[in-house]
């Protein structure tokens, strides 16, 4: 399942838009604000350089550690609409790892533009995904508790970050 949607669609959207925004620093997509990840008591996983894809063994992992939060879809929306846009789209996606992977193609640029995007869940937020068009300067991140990033970073390319609390 693929769909197009209205931001104002998803159940307690503002609720959502307040948890997401802290996670950003300073208002800047190529960077997390860490002491927002620590206050939620959450971890992070940072991907090396030059990628930004989510294909294979990692499209896999995420649909697992998804499943296991009891996620059945996602969102994914551009960076500046959090910040910016009363109303904007985002598109629902179902958490299968072949879907993962196929909003990440180019074949979905003309539906919504994710070069510099996050990917989210439903309200209570369970994790966020942040994904830079440019990873020269920027890395993607996975955030949420500790087991979900574990599993859904396994593979090769991930450097963990556990909260100290």
């Amino acid at each position: 399942m693929i769909e197009i949607i209205n931001f104002s669609q998803i159940d307690n959207k503002e609720l959502l838009r307040q948890e997401i925004k802290p996670f950003f620093a300073d208002d800047n997509y190529l960077s997390i604000n860490k002491e927002a990840v620590k206050k939620r008591g959450w971890s992070y996983a940072q991907m090396e350089k030059d990628v930004r894809q989510l294909f294979d063994e990692d499209a896999q992992n995420l649909s697992g550690a998804l499943h296991r939060l009891g996620c059945t879809h996602v969102y994914g929306t551009h960076f500046d609409n959090i910040h910016k846009a009363n109303d904007f789209s985002v598109i629902k996606f179902s958490i299968d790892s072949a879907i993962i992977e196929l909003v990440q193609t180019s074949s979905f640029e003309y539906l919504i533009d994710l070069d510099d995007s996050f990917i989210f869940s439903d309200y209570p937020l369970k994790f966020l995904i942040l994904r830079p068009a440019y990873t020269i300067s920027a890395y993607m991140y996975i955030l949420g508790e500790a087991e979900f990033v574990g599993e859904a970073c396994a593979e090769y390319g991930w450097t963990i970050a556990h909260n100290d609390k």
